[in-house]
């Protein structure tokens, strides 16, 4: 039997591109077994957290820390705390309207919406690059120029679960 074909597959996949299905297929199992709210709360407390970080320079208490010049692993540890909290805010506020358990094609299209959203902000938060730098194929691809686009796809698909 000869591996020569499946190897060098597997060698030029990206890493990025493993990185990217892994999570749409955690956010579709989760989805279809545990209900869309946490992906859901996801794509809505990521936006909502780099709006917060740029609101955050100008504060009283933790200007300071989020100082564009400042270490960027504070930074990274900063958004990573308001995203888990605003994530978490997100969530509570969402669960009254019940859980949703969609078919599994509804719950992979729950996870590629998530995804999308992750990686749109995920791209344009320099405080994140400390932990991963994708690609320059996906960073021109969620470029700015893109950039309404994919988050209106993404909640466009999130409301059709939804509905």
């Amino acid at each position: 039997m000869n591996l020569d074909a499946v190897t060098s597959f597997f060698t030029s996949v990206s890493v990025d591109l493993i990185v990217i299905v892994g999570f749409v297929l955690v956010c579709a199992i989760y989805a279809a077994r545990m209900g869309v709210n946490l992906p859901i709360s996801i794509a809505i407390g990521l936006p909502l957290t780099q709006f917060a970080s740029a609101l955050m320079i100008g504060s009283v208490f933790v200007g300071t820390l989020s100082d564009p010049t400042s270490e960027s692993a504070l930074q990274t540890g900063l958004f990573i705390g308001t995203a888990v909290l605003l994530i978490g805010l997100v969530h509570r506020m969402t669960s009254a309207y019940g859980d949703l358990n969609p078919s599994f094609p509804l719950a992979i299209l729950t996870g590629v919406a998530t995804m999308t959203v992750v990686i749109d902000v995920w791209v344009e938060t320099p405080a994140l690059s400390v932990l991963w730098q994708f690609g320059p194929s996906i960073q021109s691809i969620f470029a700015e120029s893109y950039r309404l686009w994919w988050f209106l796809g993404a909640y466009l698909a999130l409301a059709f679960v939804r509905s």
